[in-house]
């Protein structure tokens, strides 16, 4: 699905920053959590407060350790006006090397996107474009405290799936086409079954 890889270096405290940069909608079905208001955040941790038809539920820690061999555990959710984000804490001591974090926006424009771009660039430096057919995406590397983690940023269809991991690339590659595989089979039950209200 993708193409080859470039690197850039920077402070780790920039990682959710990226995440977060001017969008317009949450994703799915455009929903966000009744208790976000424009520019507000909303934290929860998984489990019994996390819905399940959440943007974070349909990627579980589980999937997240098998592909990308990282021992994390659930995810603690943050839903902004801009994005769902889906942050995987390193478990059992495993160490900050096994943190992940994916982010999910909806209604992202390929100028939004070109515009994003120019932004990661200028701050964190070279980025390497690995787009296909049907989508764009490009990656670079945020280098801290000695650990490199690798950002790979993928837009399809208008919905943006950022994730940030110490992972290669190719096991970030492959969570995030099954992501996008969990997105389509999504909406095809939500058409068969009727509209459901969908809250990250």
């Amino acid at each position: 699905m993708y193409g080859d890889h470039v690197s850039a270096t920077s402070h780790r405290g920039r990682l959710i920053g990226l995440l977060t940069v001017a969008a317009i909608l949450p994703l799915l079905l455009g929903a966000c959590s009744s208790s976000s208001t424009a520019g507000g955040t909303t934290t929860t941790r998984a489990g019994g407060d996390q819905a399940p038809t959440s943007a974070c539920a349909l990627v579980p820690a589980a999937q997240v350790k098998s592909i990308l061999s990282m021992q994390v555990g659930a995810p603690g959710i943050v839903n902004s006006s801009v994005a769902t984000t889906c942050n995987y804490p390193a478990k059992d001591n495993a160490g900050t090397a096994d943190d992940v974090i994916i982010s999910f926006r909806g209604g992202v424009t390929s100028a939004i996107a070109a515009t994003e771009l120019a932004g990661v660039r200028s701050t964190q430096g070279t980025t390497t474009d690995v787009s296909g057919a049907s989508f764009t995406a490009y990656y670079y590397h945020v280098v801290t405290g000695g650990l490199a983690f690798t950002s790979l940023v993928t837009l399809e269809r208008g919905v943006q799936v950022t994730v940030v991991s110490t992972a290669s690339l190719d096991k970030i590659e492959s969570l995030t086409e099954q992501i996008y595989q969990s997105f389509a089979s999504k909406a095809t039950s939500t058409t068969a079954q009727g509209p459901t209200t969908t809250t990250p």
